[in-house]
């Protein structure tokens, strides 16, 4: 029975997202017929949406005839407006574009980037800047020398505000101007750096190493981003930690908003391995779907690919934790909390637990019969996972067990070095005696919380049944 449920779900999955992105050269369609948009998006939440019994208008009887449909679709202005309508008030994750190619993007980790990554903040006469909290390896910001904790007041000799930041930020050639700090106060400077916006990815692997302290090993691993083209990279870093034989494992999801679920699914296995065949996590689809979808994840040691998966059989682990870590992050906390003791350092996380499935335009909605007539696609809500035990719907985020919000003052170039407040946090949970921090105390800065800029993987965790 469940094998006939797999082959009805590798069909209706030949619409996701890997083997959908082969041809990115394609002409791309005008978004010229909005009716056809519309119908697209009722079509697709009528099937797949989660939330598909909190919308009365997608109930499968809801229309008596074909002419009530398009009645009821004609009213919206335009097919966002539908869109938002039909999604349930407590969906936070639900997206539509009008441009499936940016996503698509997204989605592999691609974006047009001058290497630097930034986040926002305001200071205390409200003042909006930039930081930078993470430069990528060989891209045009590191051969210009910026650095984590770089801080600008102004991009191309404009004041930066909330509302123009993303499109100053994407423009081919900016010039930085930096802000300074000189006696405890931000002071802006004339003193620039020019960086150019190019076509380059965005690694899933940040930063990974291995620390000595007290006797002890730590593997450490920074992981941004859940991306399926990174696995095997991810798995080589885990064979370099298990070779090592590091004692403990420090997994900094901090800056992680989501990605793929089958990631997700490999991390958990590389962290742990002695469960194979246990449960890892299941899904929930809606009524229509879940005698069809509905599966029970298992523990394994090898990719579907056959591979194996280098695993450290961790009792425990230190997660780092900030407030838009979401989505894949908090699966991996979840599906693993029954098994092993997880200290979680930093703060609450999202509150995400909802998995997604891109959609387009076509019979079965994959990308190789798209509609010509409009460029929209959706990535909508289709299940929620829960770990071996029941556990599901945590809106308000996974707790922490310490609790510290990164600051101003924080980001600093010293990440992966007991400096860096919150590695050094979780050596400290896991009762390691950590070296006094070495140079003289940072001044205070701008207590205002951390902005994320221009997060295209904000809060996505998807399905990806191809890799």
């Amino acid at each position: 029975m469940k094998n006939s449920i797999r082959l009805l779900s590798y069909f209706l999955f030949s619409i996701l997202l890997i083997s959908c992105m082969d041809d990115m050269d394609d002409v791309l369609p005008e978004n010229q017929d909005m009716s056809q948009a519309s119908e697209f998006i009722y079509r697709g939440l009528n099937y797949f949406y989660l939330y598909k019994s909190n919308t009365p208008e997608l109930a499968n009887d809801y229309f008596s005839h074909t002419s009530d449909k398009e009645s009821f679709l004609s009213n919206f202005e335009n097919p966002n407006d539908l869109f938002h309508y039909l999604k349930y008030e407590g969906d936070r994750f639900s997206v539509l574009v009008d441009d499936y190619v940016d996503l698509e993007r997204a989605l592999q980790g691609r974006s047009l980037s001058t290497g630097a990554i930034f986040l926002g903040f305001t200071d205390n006469d409200n003042n909006y800047y930039i930081l930078v909290r993470n430069v990528i390896e060989n891209s045009n910001a590191e051969l210009q020398g910026v650095v984590r904790g770089d801080k600008f007041h102004a991009i191309n000799g404009q004041t930066i505000t909330t509302e123009n930041v993303n499109e100053l930020l994407n423009a081919p050639s900016i010039e930085l101007s930096y802000l300074h700090e000189e006696n405890g106060t931000l002071i802006p400077t004339n003193e620039t750096v020019t960086l150019h916006n190019s076509d380059i990815d965005e690694p899933s692997i940040g930063m990974y190493k291995i620390l000595n302290i007290d006797n002890t090993k730590i593997g450490y691993l920074m992981y941004n981003s859940f991306i399926a083209e990174y696995n095997e990279e991810l798995n080589e870093v885990f064979r370099y930690f298990k070779n090592e034989g590091v004692d403990e494992l420090i997994l900094d999801l901090r800056y992680n908003s989501g990605g793929s679920i089958y990631s997700a699914e490999l991390l958990s296995n590389m962290i742990t391995g002695q469960f194979k065949g246990q449960v890892l996590y299941e899904n929930e689809w809606n009524e229509d779907l879940q005698p069809y979808n509905g599966e029970v994840v298992k523990f394994t040691d090898k990719f579907r690919s056959g591979e194996t998966i280098e695993s450290l059989e961790m009792s425990r682990v230190a997660v780092i934790t900030q407030s838009n870590t979401a989505s894949a992050s908090e699966l991996v906390i979840n599906a693993l909390n029954p098994y092993i003791n997880i200290l979680q350092v930093g703060m609450d996380t999202r509150g995400k637990y909802q998995g997604s499935i891109l959609l387009y335009d076509s019979p079965n909605f994959n990308r190789q019969y798209m509609n010509p007539l409009h460029r929209y696609a959706m990535l909508p809500l289709v299940l929620k996972t829960k770990n071996s035990e029941g556990f599901t719907d945590f809106d308000e985020g996974l707790p922490v067990d310490i609790e510290y919000q990164e600051r101003v003052k924080d980001i600093k170039n010293n990440l992966g070095t007991v400096n860096d407040i919150l590695l050094r946090k979780a050596l400290e949970g896991l009762g390691i005696n950590v070296p006094e921090e070495r140079g003289t105390p940072t001044i205070e800065l701008p207590t205002s919380s951390l902005q994320t800029i221009s997060d295209k993987m904000d809060g996505i965790m998807y399905i990806d049944l191809q890799q």
